[in-house]
Formats: C-alpha cells, sequence, structure tokens
C-alpha cells in the first residue's frame, strides 16, 4: 500500500485531522455502532462477545475435538488425523471459533473493504498467541499470499495485514513474499473437507531467492480462517520442501 511520506513541517497533522474528524464524524464501533474512541476499535461488549476457544483441541493442529479430557492427564492430545498423517507443521493456533462477532468481524475486514479493522483482529490473536510466539524463537513470520487476481480484487492481502500489526505488537518483523499463490483457489467457505484439501493442493511455490532466506530458520505463517487446516498445510509443506526448519501458524477463526 503506498504511503505518501509526512512533510517535515506538520509531523502531527494526520494525528490533529484524526482528532477531529473524530470530534465532527465520532467514529463507531464496527459490530454494534456504539460510539468508540478510534476507526475500527471494537468497544468492550461486543468485544467480550468474542470468546477464545476455550475447548479442547489437537496440540498440532488446532482443530477442536469432539469429547472432552482432563488437561491436567492429557496435556499434549494429538488428533487421529494428525498421528495417522502428520502435518508438515509443528503447530497450528486459533484465537477465536469463527462464528457471532469474530465471523463478522473478518467478513467487513475481507468483503467490506475495512482494512483499518486488521489492527483490532490482530490484537486478538495476539492476545491469545502471544506464549505461543514468544516461547518458540521464530525467525521469520509472513502471511498466507492471495493470488494475484484476488489481491487486485481485495486491494489488499488481509493475511499481510495482520502479520504486520503482530509484528509490531511481538518485534517479530514480517518477511513478505516468501512463498506464492500460483492458482486462483476457489473460496474455501463452502467446500466439504476433502474438496478443502484438493482445493489447495499445489497452489503454493517459493518465491524468488526465497529458499536462501528460509534455509534453517523457524517459521510462523499467518491467516484469518482456519478449517481444515489444508492451506496451512500447503503452505507449510512449500516452506519446509525449501528448507525451512521448522514452520507454524496462528489464525484469528477456526471454522
Amino acid at each position: 500500500m503506498l504511503r505518501l511520506p509526512r512533510s517535515p513541517k506538520t509531523p502531527n497533522l494526520p494525528r490533529l485531522l484524526s482528532k477531529l474528524s473524530a470530534l465532527i464524524i465520532p467514529h463507531s464501533c464496527p459490530l454494534c455502532s456504539r460510539m468508540v474512541d478510534r476507526e475500527g476499535a471494537i468497544c468492550s461488549a461486543c468485544l467480550s462477545q468474542i470468546p477464545y476457544i476455550d475447548r479442547q483441541t489437537c496440540s498440532i493442529c488446532g482443530n477442536i475435538l469432539g469429547f472432552d479430557y482432563d488437561p491436567g492427564e492429557i496435556l499434549n492430545y494429538t488428533c487421529g488425523e494428525c498421528r495417522l498423517h502428520p502435518p508438515p507443521f509443528k503447530k497450528s493456533l486459533s484465537a477465536a471459533p469463527y462464528e457471532g462477532g469474530m465471523k463478522k468481524l473478518l467478513r467487513k475486514f475481507k468483503y467490506d473493504g475495512k482494512e483499518f479493522l486488521g489492527g483490532e483482529i490482530a490484537s486478538i490473536i495476539f492476545d491469545r498467541c502471544k506464549e505461543m510466539i514468544s516461547g518458540n524463537n521464530f525467525d521469520i513470520m509472513t502471511g498466507v499470499p492471495l493470488h494475484i487476481k484476488a489481491l487486485k480484487k481485495r486491494g489488499f492481502d488481509q493475511s499481510f495485514i495482520l502479520a504486520e500489526h503482530i509484528g509490531g505488537m511481538s518485534g517479530l518483523s514480517q518477511t513478505p513474499e516468501i512463498i506464492v499463490r500460483i492458482r486462483d483457489t476457489a473460496s474455501q467457505t463452502h467446500l466439504r473437507r476433502r474438496e478443502r484439501i484438493e482445493n489447495v493442493k499445489g497452489a503454493f511455490r517459493l518465491a524468488e531467492n526465497a529458499a536462501a532466506i528460509i534455509k534453517g530458520k523457524k517459521i510462523l505463517l499467518v491467516d484469518d480462517v482456519s478449517t481444515t487446516g489444508g492451506t496451512i498445510r500447503e503452505c507449510a509443506k512449500t516452506l519446509m520442501k525449501g528448507g525451512a526448519k521448522e514452520v507454524s501458524a496462528i489464525t484469528a477463526a477456526r471454522a
């Protein structure tokens, strides 16, 4: 996204204009329209209605399990799918279920052009995943890329925006364009599990000169929604084949 440099004579002009616009046209919560103090901010009432995933999940892929267990007894339960077909990533963690407020927030972010919501969504991801981010000493963080056609249509890549904000919170800078989406895949939303897996198979490749960047590195992928984990799996496979030491992923929601 093109950013015009600030004039050295008026370094606080954008901030001043923002404050003036807030007085003239007050900002509202994107979920309920209550007044808030800044653009994109979510009011406390709505934020409390976006719960973290609090059910038991697979310790690798993060899928919600269909039964309960005592975390004190089984700390690292692995689902049957991950035991039978170990994924190429170490761990995938999502902040919230893809429902209610989180679903509405992501749809406004992606499909209504509300790019400014990226910071609030990233804050939710970081709050849920900060222990994983800080405890794994990642070398590189990058977003799951859109195909160039989708990027031109939307005008921005939501995963890169989330990664950029998370980088500002964590100190882990984003390294874009490590992988490239080479097929304009259909939306995963309305596909069945097997269709989702086939839809993204072979959809990514390493970017030019990326092999030297990722060799022996621990990489953190960032995406908006995880469904079957097929997209994360394909990205991780591409990165591991390219020489990465380890790949993990964080997403805003789990569908």
